[in-house]
């Protein structure tokens, strides 16, 4: 029998079996900061800003990383589930992981927060006629630092960190990815990965 097995990162967001990748959970390698860069796992001042200046940019795939001088298979292992290539560089915040908050520059307190009030508060449809559930987290972009401010003692610094990140923040995402491996009589084949563009429908 063939079969696909369809898998993701963050497990919480499975539904109904089928799991998908939010790219907008993701790092942009092409319009990220060297500083940003550089705090990825793998990832050092030196490669961040040989990758920055390269020229490379935009890449149309994040495996185009491998012609940065310097850059080898164990540097990419530890940060290419990080990172995209897709989208307009803002990072949803509903769907970012620890370890892309903290590449962001929010400290390990603050990223723990966020993932708390993430997993204890819905986001009320604001369409009182739609049944459509739309999950937990954060319901608006302009009051991200508002929300957690209500939800927990925040430092200056931590609302400076918050504030200085609004304008890459986002309370959604617009591309999805599923990582597809096909299975024929038992065995696994190669593994895929297809980018789509939902409003559309567009395979990218």
């Amino acid at each position: 029998d063939n079969s696909y097995k369809y898998y993701f990162a963050d497990k919480n967001n499975s539904t109904d079996g089928v799991e998908v990748i939010d790219e907008g959970a993701l790092i942009n390698l092409n319009t990220v900061s060297k500083d940003v860069l550089k705090r990825l796992p793998g990832m050092d001042e030196d490669l961040a800003d040989k990758l920055v200046n390269s020229g490379l940019r935009p890449l149309s795939s994040i495996n185009e990383v491998f012609l940065v001088e310097g850059m080898a298979k164990d540097n990419f292992i530890l940060f290419k589930d990080l990172v995209t290539v897709y989208g307009t560089g803002r990072i949803n915040i509903n769907t970012a992981s620890k370890a892309v908050l903290l590449a962001l520059g929010l400290d390990n307190e603050l990223a723990e927060i966020i993932l708390r009030f993430r997993q204890e508060h819905k986001i009320e449809n604001p369409d009182p006629l739609s049944t459509e559930e739309l999950g937990y987290g954060f319901s608006s972009a302009n009051k991200i630092l508002d929300d957690l401010r209500s939800f927990a003692s925040l430092s200056l610094r931590q609302e400076q960190d918050i504030l200085s990140l609004l304008s890459i923040l986002d309370v959604k995402s617009e591309y999805l990815r599923f990582n597809i491996i096909p299975r024929s009589g038992g065995r696994e084949g190669l593994h895929y990965s297809i980018v789509i563009y939902p409003p559309t429908k567009k395979v990218l």
